[in-house]
Formats: C-alpha cells, structure tokens, sequence
C-alpha cells in the first residue's frame, strides 16, 4: 500500500502531505489511469486546486508567525522604551537633585560674601550670569 493510498479526507489539505514526491506520484498514477479526456481534466483541475489551498494554508501559517514573531519584537520594544523612560526620568531626577545642591552651594557661598567671580572661579561649568541671577533672588527674598 503506497503513502496516497493511506491518505484520509482529513488530511487532503495537510500541506505535509502535498510534497513534490506525493504530487509526482499522484500525476504518475493518474497517467497510467484509463480516464477519458474529461475525467482528467477534471482531476487535474482537483490536483491543482488542492495543490493552491495547500499553498495558501502555508502561507498563512508563514504570515501568521510573521505576525506573533512582529508582536513579540513589539513587545520587547515597548518594554525597553518603557525601561529607557523610567531610566531617563531617574537621570532627571538626579539631575535636577545635583541642580538644587549646586543652587544652595552658591547660595551659602554667597552668604558667606563670596563674590560671584570667586564662585564661578571654585565651581566649574558655571557661569557668571547663573550666580547672578541666583544672587539677584536671594536679594528679592531678603
């Protein structure tokens, strides 16, 4: 008993079943077949409809793991942009902490008589307008 002979209806439009070697062998066996002209047209027009459905089923097999694959990558990106968010906002937050630490710096130094020129002398990165402007508001809250 050959492999087509144990086929089922079931499994006709198994795209496991419709290899090159089963096709080969079903257009082989029709050919020794005594059919008419008609009966074998017609079942060629079979073969080839189940032979379409059989490709069709495969390609959306193929696009619907294309599909969860892009869903799974989707996922990952949401979760590492959402992992760089909270990141980024740690950062903010630090950064705005060292701001206010430098700002009461320059506050206490100022207190303390420090020109403007000797603060932008001891801290780097500031400038000379900054420690103005931060002893222009300490004079308004005095």
């Amino acid at each position: 008993m050959s492999e087509t002979d144990r086929l089922r209806l079931e499994d006709a439009f198994s795209p496991e079943v419709w290899t090159d070697e089963t096709i080969d062998y079903a257009v082989h066996t029709i050919q020794t077949c005594t059919l008419t002209r008609d009966e074998l047209e017609r079942v060629y027009r079979m073969i080839i409809k189940v032979i379409h459905h059989v490709e069709v089923k495969k390609d959306r097999k193929r696009v619907q793991k294309e599909i969860e694959t892009a869903r799974k990558e989707a996922e990952i990106t949401r979760k590492e942009i959402e992992t760089t968010r909270e990141k980024a906002e740690i950062a903010r937050e630090k950064i705005q902490k060292i701001e206010l630490q430098i700002t009461n710096s320059i506050i206490k130094m100022l207190k303390m008589n420090t020109t403007p020129h000797a603060i932008t002398q001891m801290i780097d990165g500031i400038s000379l307008e900054e420690v103005l402007k931060i002893k222009e508001k300490l004079n308004d809250r005095i």
